[in-house]
């Protein structure tokens, strides 16, 4: 559901309409302790920082590979690890911003549209943009990543990286709200993003889980929302296989 309404921190006369839509923003903070807790109350036995190779799969009932853009390289090479996938090392730059913008979320579009979300009940913003968001971009079996970038990489929030076209995100985005040249930059995430070759025209992130045989299942997926699903598919697999 939508209704229109007159948002006072973008220029009306940018824009032709304004809306406020019935969406959700997801808290990640609170999201990663929930997902915590229900693990330690399932008694998985969880090993983070441990570099996945495809033998420690031997041993066990069923594995699902769900490394999104490291999916090839934690398949074993009987089931093919060259599949080219668009990789796109993107930045987030994370901001404060005037107290006028508190609680409020914005998304410029459509095209190469712009927004701004708040981080939780952290106070500060990450923004989006897409065409400035994305440093570099390749279709081939793995990412090519400028070495000025992969140190940051998947790091959090890296403070003063750098490399960063927050200024480019600044200025594009303040065309449509004002406000966003008060911005102060406290820092980006960098990341690498995986999507469907070629899909450009449709920005389509199907969700596909494949079942490779011989317990091996994988998921590839652009979307959070549709982990669920996933799941349910692969626990669909497993009982049909009797795992």
């Amino acid at each position: 559901s939508y209704e229109p309404v007159t948002l006072d921190l973008v220029d009306p006369s940018m824009i032709a309409g304004s809306y406020r839509v019935t969406e959700r923003l997801i808290d990640v903070e609170a999201l990663v302790r929930l997902c915590r807790a229900k693990i330690e109350r399932s008694g998985v036995n969880l090993k983070l920082s441990t570099l996945f190779k495809p033998q420690m799969a031997r041993g066990y009932d069923l594995t699902v590979v769900a490394t999104y853009a490291n999916l090839n390289s934690a398949l074993p090479e009987r089931v093919g690890t060259n599949r080219p996938f668009q990789f796109e090392v993107c930045e987030k730059p994370v901001v404060s911003l005037p107290p006028e913008f508190a609680g409020k979320s914005a998304v410029i579009m459509d095209g190469p549209f712009m927004c701004f979300d708040p981080i939780g009940r952290t106070g500060r913003f990450v923004l989006g943009n897409v065409v400035h968001a994305i440093h570099a971009t390749n279709v081939a079996p793995k990412p090519i990543i400028d070495e000025a970038i992969a140190p940051m990489l998947d790091r959090g929030v890296v403070a003063d990286p750098a490399v960063t076209n927050i200024e480019r995100f600044l200025e594009h985005g303040s065309r449509y709200i004002p406000g966003l040249r008060d911005a102060q930059h406290l820092g980006s995430m960098f990341t690498i993003r995986a999507v469907l070759p070629h899909t450009d025209a449709t920005d389509e992130r199907p969700t596909q889980v494949t079942d490779l045989g011989d317990g091996l299942i994988s998921i590839f997926s652009g979307k959070i929302g549709t982990c669920v699903e996933a799941a349910e598919k692969v626990v669909a697999i497993s009982d049909d296989r009797g795992s």
